[in-house]
């Protein structure tokens, strides 16, 4: 094995457990993670089908399959827990995004900008929230940036690489067909328009004639063969709503997700912090000297980044972690600033984001030993006064989180420091990049296990299912999947009304049950004649309820 595929393996594997920090020790907490999983569970059970995804007993017509059956696959044969199970497609997509960063950036610009390009991506605040929870965008986002790197080895070729054009095309088109196939035809928008947009802005337009532009028709394999098989089993009219109906839905604007035209210009460069700081310095250093090879990467990296930000700026279904394929593009624009050497560095402004990163993490780094004081000393009840869930995150601490965030507050400040003190600003750089390892490496090994308890509706759930038995449940106003598998029922019924809740206390023989959030009997009020056996406080007025009949 050469010297550069040893380098990508470890990138490869060091994201993987980048990503699996913490994971098994938080639940799952939102709606779309619950729906995965549930997704993956009926799956993964005997007799299960795995061509035809079904949710709540219905045929799931949202998203195709990829995801639930990375899941069911980790679940069942594996034997993962769930809420593990759930985010091993994420971990993987994320893992497989930064080893084509770094690949893409390398090849662009060397091996420091490799290197600091792939740590960019996988610390910025947004991708590595999403890369950590039960989502389709991190796969998406790693088939579809595998698929980039094919393209940038046909077109970028190194000067001791022997030429494979057409391994190159066909691999790249089927790295796309995959994203296809996690999350729909949106996987194109973020890969052909941007070849295309490149092609024409390098006077290169010659390159889409050529009979290896005939693999782009590989794309849709994956997907025409998977919708073959649903298609004889789950009907035409299923294969219709998967690929028509949602697409209608998503792109015609009747959606609930429905935001302004300029809602991504807010939401990227919110979700790219901390990095967010550095994008000046960037553009400076993607705009002035160079040579005709660095503008030319240069080119296509701005490509990647405008055309689909464009196209997604004007479908009005809108998520921030809808253009989570933008980061390792705007990871490798950061990341160059690495290879660029203190000269340039200077030139590009980099004086004033270094400064507030780096009081930013020696802030951080004192704030959160002062915290871990507090904690360990019993000093925290003036926290606890003024954020009513912090009772439950004290209770989900644990006695080696206080201890492991007074070692990475102090790692954190003394890189803060070094980032302000140091007089090289390529080796300031170095140390902001450390940084936000360690932020991110503590943020996933303590913040969110300590949140879990406040977030997570499984332990009430899990007390539930000792409490009922067999006892049916219903759902009122609850419209997530969590206690499907953790109370292992094949279906939960789900009610919109406080009547119907209460005629189906009524008419069950028997001890029946509700669960319901707290935010819903404040809105719609309780159903008549029943009282709380089971409480447990979760934020924002999300506090979860089981309620039974006064009489039983």
């Amino acid at each position: 094995m050469t010297a550069d595929r040893r380098a990508a393996w470890f990138v490869f594997v060091a994201a993987v457990v980048f990503f699996s920090i913490g994971a098994a020790s938080r639940g799952l907490w939102h709606p779309d993670e619950h729906r995965i999983a549930e997704i993956a569970r009926v799956m993964s059970l005997p007799g299960g089908d795995w061509i035809v995804p079904h949710l709540g007993g219905e045929v799931y017509t949202h998203k195709p399959p990829v995801v639930p059956w990375i899941v069911a696959i980790a679940h069942g044969p594996l034997g993962l827990d769930l809420a593990i199970a759930a985010k091993v497609p994420s971990i993987l997509g994320g893992a497989l995004a930064v080893l084509a960063t770094f690949l893409i950036a390398r090849r662009f610009f060397g091996h420091t900008a490799g290197v600091a390009a792939a740590t960019v991506l996988a610390t910025a605040g947004e991708f590595d929230w999403i890369c950590r929870r039960a989502q389709y965008d991190p796969l998406l986002t790693g088939f579809t940036t595998m698929g980039m790197w094919c393209f940038v080895r046909s077109r970028f070729p190194a000067p001791d690489e022997r030429a494979t054009p057409w391994r190159d095309a066909i691999l790249g088109s089927l790295c796309v067909g995959l994203g296809v196939m996690v999350k729909g035809p949106v996987a194109l928008i973020f890969t052909a328009p941007v070849l295309i947009a490149f092609a024409v802005a390098s006077r290169e337009s010659k390159s889409l004639a050529t009979p290896r532009a005939a693999a782009v028709l590989l794309v849709l394999l994956p997907a025409a063969v998977w919708l073959t098989f649903a298609g004889a089993q789950g009907g035409t009219d299923y294969a219709s709503k998967l690929v028509i109906d949602r697409a209608a839905a998503q792109t015609g604007g009747d959606d609930s997700k429905a935001e302004p035209f300029w809602y991504y210009l807010v939401a990227l460069p919110k979700g790219l912090l901390p990095w967010t700081f550095f994008l000046p310095a960037a553009v400076l250093a993607a705009t002035s000297r160079r040579k005709d090879d660095e503008r030319r990467a240069d080119l296509f990296t701005l490509a990647w980044l405008v055309v689909p930000f464009v196209v997604m700026s004007l479908i009005p279904a809108k998520r921030d972690l809808y253009l989570l394929p933008l980061y390792p593009a705007l990871a490798i624009c950061v990341g160059k600033l690495a290879a660029l050497g203190d000269e340039r560095l200077r030139g590009a402004a980099f004086g004033v984001p270094r400064t507030i990163v780096g009081v930013l993490a020696l802030a951080g780094g004192v704030l959160a030993i002062v915290l871990a004081a507090l904690v360990m000393t019993g000093q925290d009840g003036a926290i606890e006064s003024r954020v009513p869930a912090w009772t439950t995150v004290r209770g989900g601490i644990g006695w080696s989180g206080p201890i492991l965030t007074v070692l990475a507050g102090a790692l954190l400040a003394v890189l803060g420091w070094k980032t302000l003190r140091d007089a090289s600003p390529a080796r300031a750089f170095e140390h902001v990049l450390s940084g936000a390892v360690v932020g991110s490496m503590a943020f996933a090994a303590i913040v969110l296990p300590s949140a879990d308890p406040a977030e997570s509706p499984r332990r009430f759930y899990e007390k539930t299912a000792a409490l009922v038995g067999d006892a049916p449940v219903v759902r009122y106003g609850v419209n997530d999947f969590a206690g499907h598998w953790t109370m292992r029922r094949a279906q939960i019924p789900y009610v919109r009304e406080a009547d119907a809740a209460e005629r189906f206390l009524r008419d069950t023989p028997g001890p029946a049950f509700v669960v319901v959030e707290r935010e819903t009997l404040d809105r719609k009020g309780a159903p008549a004649r029943t009282r709380i056996v089971l409480e447990e406080r979760l934020p924002l007025d999300k506090d979860l309820l089981l309620l039974t009949r006064d009489d039983r």
